[in-house]
């Protein structure tokens, strides 16, 4: 059950991961204080707080729409066209400032910076200057300031249309913006309006705009994207521009709603359709869920078994240690294979000599033919074509001769998968798994050639992808044992308790020291040797009865014997290691080569426009 839970966890923080979050390099607040003119001219605020690091920021600002259509009378025509465009930009002061907390509505009443000085030029890790190049309608601004926040304060002059019925700004806030924003947040004022007020904002469809009375509109966006152009249009009393210069003789109200409505009838049916397909992914990831519950229970969950005890003193079978390693983890290390060789030991078809401290000579004492293949090939992991072989000789062999060595590991290995497998311990359900992984292969599919295209920004389009892999990768790894294969495992798994928890047993309650030997060598398979060594060793120097026991090893003394064991393990791990890494570093290199609510769509159609990041 523990699999199936590390499994659900990793699901649900796969769904909840916000990835557009990753990227440091975004401005954390960027607020817009905007108050129209009685001319027509519109003075701006400008607060910019930059995450992570930099050495200033670039703001560029348009005043026209070089791109934009002549003016005519038609509905189309009204959503922007060059009578939208103003004539021209006054930079009024750009300041370093402290980084505010305060809201939209207190944080221009107490702007208190450095007032900065406008250059010629200037070099990378200046304050208190600023350059302004101009563009193309319109103009750059780099700002010098690498740790305070950003203000700028300047006028689009000329930018209200005074129509007949109503007076209106139409104005791009971004069209070629730089870098994410986190918190966009913009107030536009209008002082002295009384009876009517409409607003309208097209670009990114999370964004919202509001009305509050008749004097001010709000705008704000979280995380917004700087792919999307983005702009706003208001309209009010005609009288609070009544001495703006672009004077339009027609009634416009209708015609601009006729527009606004279009463009909201296609955002709301963007927004329709995203709903139904964010409830289509949210059905397969709840369907993915599913599956991968349904695998746990039908190929995953162990069943019950009939043992239950904490500790086995005796062997559950006389299988192999690789088998024994199979049963318990589905896979065959170099492990079991010292483990083999201990084994062999132990059923004395291999002798051993001291020549000094730390090196011994092992003597092949036996004829082959009645040993398993595997252990057949494990003898020649050790001896190759020779009857006997040191402890140092065997360790050097790895690097001298890699090609060998790992030839006669891959064929210990075959068969003792061979051998492992033959018991059956597992069930085989590669048929029923392989239909299951269907499913999650064509959500991924589905996913990649559907969702991704129409939605591209949808956070759920990752986390179906990532479920729908995670669910492919489960379904292929797991695995359950049979009746039979659970039981045995149960037995090995509590004798490798007892193994463990050696030390705590009284000595009447231990087997006959003849079978400590046999318990080294499974318990390097469990991974427990050293530890088992010492608990050993302890229980042999507490209790002088147990000398009465020796090997026949040209009797040497058991400690004497779990020393050498230790050495046989070390020694075959190291041929091993050093024959795979000579073998890796033999191998070729690798190459790298209206009246408030959301958005419309569309972004961008309005005079002026811009954008910035940092340097």
């Amino acid at each position: 059950m523990k699999k199936l839970y590390s499994i659900l966890i990793l699901l649900f923080l796969t769904l909840f991961l916000n990835i557009n979050k990753v990227n440091a390099e975004t401005i954390s607040k960027y607020y817009i204080n905007a108050t129209i003119l009685d001319n027509g001219n519109l003075e701006v605020e400008e607060y910019i707080d930059l995450n992570g690091e930099y050495n200033g920021y670039e703001r560029i600002i348009k005043y026209a729409n070089e791109n934009a259509d002549d003016f005519n009378e038609n509905t189309d025509s009204l959503g922007g066209n060059k009578l939208h465009n103003a004539k021209n930009i006054q930079i009024v002061s750009v300041k370093g400032v402290s980084k505010s907390n305060d809201n939209i509505d207190t944080l221009f009443d107490n702007i208190n910076g450095d007032e900065f000085l406008l250059s010629d030029y200037v070099s990378v890790g200046s304050y208190g200057k600023y350059t302004v190049e101009q563009l193309y309608k319109g103009l750059k601004i780099r700002i010098y300031n690498n740790y305070k926040a950003f203000y700028i304060k300047y006028i689009i002059e000329d930018l209200g249309v005074l129509y007949n019925d109503y007076g209106e700004i139409g104005w791009n806030i971004f069209t070629e913006q730089k870098e994410n924003i986190d918190d966009f947040q913009m107030k536009i004022n209008i002082p002295n309006n009384k009876n009517e007020l409409r607003a309208w904002a097209h670009g990114q469809l999370t964004g919202n705009i509001r009305l509050d009375g008749k004097t001010k509109v709000y705008v704000d966006i979280k995380d917004y994207d700087a792919r999307y152009p983005f702009d706003v249009r208001v309209l009010f009393d005609r009288e609070n521009i009544i001495n703006s210069s672009k004077i339009i003789n027609i009634n416009a109200l209708n015609k601009i709603l006729n527009y606004e409505k279009q463009k909201a009838d296609e955002a709301n049916n963007i927004r329709n359709k995203f709903r139904l397909l964010m409830i289509v992914e949210i059905i397969f990831i709840i369907v993915l869920i599913l599956v991968i519950i349904r695998n746990y229970f039908k190929y995953d969950k162990e069943y019950k078994g009939i043992f239950t005890h904490k500790y086995y003193r005796d062997f559950p079978s006389d299988k192999s240690p690789s088998a024994v390693e199979y049963l318990i983890n589905k896979q065959i290390t170099a492990k079991a294979l010292s483990a083999t060789i201990l084994n062999l030991i132990y059923k004395k078809k291999i002798e051993f000599t001291k020549i000094k401290d730390n090196d011994y000579t092992l003597t092949l004492i036996d004829d082959k033919n009645n040993l398993s293949m595997e252990e057949k090939e494990a003898l020649m992991f050790v001896f190759d074509d020779k009857n006997t072989i040191t402890i140092s000789e065997l360790k050097k062999r790895g690097k001298k001769n890699y090609e060998s060595v790992m030839n006669n590991y891959n064929n210990w290995h075959v068969a003792a998968l061979v051998n492992a497998e033959s018991y059956n311990f597992f069930e085989k359900n590669k048929k029923a798994k392989s239909k299951l992984v269907l499913l999650p292969f064509a959500f991924i599919i589905i996913d990649i050639l559907f969702f991704m295209e129409y939605m591209p920004d949808n956070l759920l389009n990752i986390v179906l992808l990532i479920l729908s892999i995670i669910c492919i990768i489960y379904i292929l790894a797991s695995s359950k044992r049979t009746h039979s294969g659970n039981e045995e495992y149960l037995k090995w798994n509590a004798l490798k308790n007892f193994m463990n928890d050696f030390g705590k047993f009284e000595d009447k309650d231990l087997p006959q020291i003849v079978l400590w030997e046999k318990y080294l060598v499974y318990a390097t398979i469990f991974g427990i040797a050293k530890k088992l060594s010492k608990q050993m060793e302890i229980k042999i120097n507490n209790n002088p009865n147990y000398y009465s026991y020796t090997p026949v090893y040209n009797n040497y003394s058991f400690t004497d014997v779990i020393i050498f064991n230790s050495l046989v393990t070390n020694s075959i791990n190291t041929s091993y290691n050093n024959a795979h890494s000579a073998q890796v570093a033999a191998s070729s290199s690798s190459s790298g080569s209206g009246f408030g609510g959301g958005f419309s769509s569309g972004g961008g159609s309005f005079g002026g426009g811009g954008g910035g990041g940092r340097f």
